[in-house]
């Protein structure tokens, strides 16, 4: 491969995961401060934060890698 297409994809993929990680972050923390706002457990907002936010880092990625065309 040439050295340009490399660097092009690895700032794809390098964006890609930043985005998703904005994503991540945002759902988590604001999905925890509800949790506990409402009287759940710390350690089940913690659970229940963290999954959800997975799958919305997992979606995001993805979608973002093929929007950019990136495999």
């Amino acid at each position: 491969m040439k050295p340009k297409l490399i660097k092009k994809e690895l700032i794809k993929l390098a964006s890609s995961f930043g985005i998703g990680e904005i994503v991540y972050l945002g759902i988590r923390w604001s999905l925890m401060f509800y949790f506990l706002e409402i009287e759940i457990e710390p350690f089940a907002a913690s659970l229940v934060s963290e999954a959800i936010a997975t799958t919305f880092y997992l979606a995001v990625v993805s979608t973002v890698l093929k929007v950019t065309k990136a495999y």
